[in-house]
């Protein structure tokens, strides 16, 4: 019996080292996985828009901005753009709003000065989005189509 088991240790040795390096591993993919989850992720979701009756040289842009992580976002940054029929770009605007907070939703409004060219006459499709943050993913970023219709 003594002699098996001296036999043995060398097995049951690494067998230890390999139990212990698998824990590590899965310690730290556990650390990595809640500090992605605790990262701030935003989005907008477009409300309304129109131009300001008060006065007809501003814009009106409304929006939700939502945070779908478990940390406040900070220094977000949201661009608003118009589209034609055709879908080019006729008008495009950004705004700093701070910081929103962690499981969280804000409605906000933009009133950016409408550009001289722009003719209220014709249909336009709205789109806001978040354009930059300083410690968050952005939603949109993970989907190429919406990053090239968003950025393009």
């Amino acid at each position: 019996m003594i002699k098996e088991w001296s036999n043995s240790k060398p097995a049951i040795i690494i067998v230890l080292i390999v139990l212990s390096l698998e824990i590590i591993c899965a310690v730290f993919l556990w650390q990595e996985f809640e500090k992605q989850q605790s990262k701030p992720l935003l989005d907008v979701k477009m409300y309304d828009w129109g131009f300001d009756k008060a006065d007809p040289t501003k814009l009106l842009f409304d929006f939700w901005i939502v945070n779908y992580g478990n940390q406040e976002a900070k220094a977000v940054k949201v661009n608003c753009k118009l589209f034609d029929a055709a879908g080019n770009p006729q008008f495009s605007a950004s705004e700093n709003y701070g910081n929103v907070a962690s499981l969280d939703y804000e409605l906000k409004e933009f009133l950016p000065s409408k550009s001289a060219t722009l003719d209220l006459r014709v249909a336009y499709s709205p789109i806001c989005y978040v354009e930059s943050c300083g410690n968050c993913e952005i939603l949109y970023k993970r989907i190429p189509k919406l990053v090239q219709t968003f950025e393009g």
